[in-house]
């Protein structure tokens, strides 16, 4: 009896650390209320807005995207997923709008559970560029 308590309160805690524990440094969480974001892969830099802001769920949303460097196709695919937590598949389609921009507009769901991280992979080419953020 004794033993079966101690295993359920050890059980409770590991789940509870789990649950809330941080997924990434502040510094890793883009902030796309300041300004956009960039990453660097390979031989290209890529650079991502979100508009509208502030950024919230439920709302439609544009994802504008600004490549330097490397041949580019037309189309890009924008995959949107929240780390540690499966939400369906939502991917955001983002055609060339200029020389080296790309823009396209989805929605992002708000999470039954409350976490608010939000991982978006690009992929170009060869290469997947992932760029971590907040939604409201």
């Amino acid at each position: 009896m004794k033993n079966r308590l101690i295993f359920r309160i050890s059980l409770l805690i590991l789940i509870f650390l789990f649950a809330c524990s941080k997924e990434q440094t502040d510094e890793d969480v883009c902030d796309f209320e300041k300004r956009p974001c960039i990453n660097r892969t390979g031989n290209i830099e890529v650079m991502l807005d979100i508009e509208p802001k502030p950024l919230q769920a439920f709302r439609e949303t544009a994802f504008i995207v600004t490549i330097r460097g490397e041949r580019l196709p037309d189309e890009l695919l924008l995959d949107l997923s929240m780390p540690g937590m499966y939400m369906g598949k939502n991917e955001v389609v983002l055609k060339r709008t200029e020389n080296n921009k790309y823009k396209g507009t989805g929605v992002i769901p708000r999470c039954p559970s409350g976490k608010t991280i939000w991982q978006a992979d690009i992929f170009i080419q060869e290469y997947t560029v992932s760029f971590r953020f907040n939604v409201k």
